[in-house]
């Protein structure tokens, strides 16, 4: 999956989709890759808030940071 947010780097909405088809997925047996962008959730927060969405088991989360914000 690539996508821009991901939790805890989220706002809701369709990260939680995400979040959710990416645990069912798993669960029927495939083998999940989740790439986002780190530096797109950075424009609007500095640090994520606390996430009760705990890493799941199977899903390899790809963080994309350059360290260079916005530019």
């Amino acid at each position: 999956m690539i996508t821009t947010f991901y939790p805890p780097y989220s706002f809701g909405g369709d990260a939680i989709y995400l979040y959710n088809l990416c645990d069912l997925l798993v669960r029927a047996g495939h083998q999940v890759d989740v790439i986002h962008c780190a530096d797109s959730y950075h424009l609007y927060k500095s640090k994520p808030e606390s996430c009760h969405y705990a890493a799941q088991p199977g899903v390899r989360v790809h963080r994309l940071e350059s360290g260079l914000g916005a530019l």
